[in-house]
């Protein structure tokens, strides 16, 4: 069944919690792989140079406990745009955790990446999480990105106090 995506924040409900990998593994490997963004249809080879992979290649990065401001400039207009605080620069990695996300999207938009893909994540977590999705789907909506976030529950979110926050949710 082929994925079918907007511009801005798409959350597909799911409780594979490799979802992100499968997702990888899929992409690169096949060829004949169907994901519509706005109606149009990528080939794989175009999804693949497209495509980056939320916290995936910062695996790495966080474990060796190096600056974001060696990999992106911190007074850039996607630092600003996504509201990433100046201190997030300096924290050490344990403090690290609820800012990893805008960091790691920082950094793909910084690649030039368009289709950003989360890890798993938890409703609990993306209720946490809102006003940071609330920066990216404005930051998304105005530059044309499309942002992919699988998650096992948005009723969290739903609730929370953050109602002007619009998504896309694909079952």
């Amino acid at each position: 069944m082929p994925l079918k995506l907007n511009n801005g924040l798409n959350f597909v409900i799911t409780n594979d919690i490799l979802y992100q990998k499968k997702m990888q593994n899929k992409i690169c490997e096949e060829n004949d792989v169907l994901i519509y963004v706005n109606n149009i249809t990528f080939s794989a080879n175009e999804l693949r140079k497209k495509i980056f992979w939320v916290n995936e290649h910062e695996n790495s990065f966080f474990k060796k406990r190096r600056k974001f401001k060696n990999v992106i400039d911190i007074n850039s207009e996607i630092v600003t745009s996504l509201d990433i605080q100046p201190k997030v620069f300096d924290l050490q990695l344990r403090r690290l955790w609820h800012w990893s996300y805008l960091c790691s999207c920082a950094i793909g938009i910084s690649k030039g990446k368009q289709i950003f893909i989360f890890p798993w994540i938890r409703g609990k977590e993306c209720a946490i999480q809102s006003y940071r999705f609330q920066k990216l789907y404005e930051y998304s909506i105005a530059n044309n990105l499309t942002v992919l976030i699988p998650t096992d529950d948005l009723s969290q979110l739903e609730n929370d106090k953050q109602k002007t926050l619009k998504y896309n949710v694909i079952m």
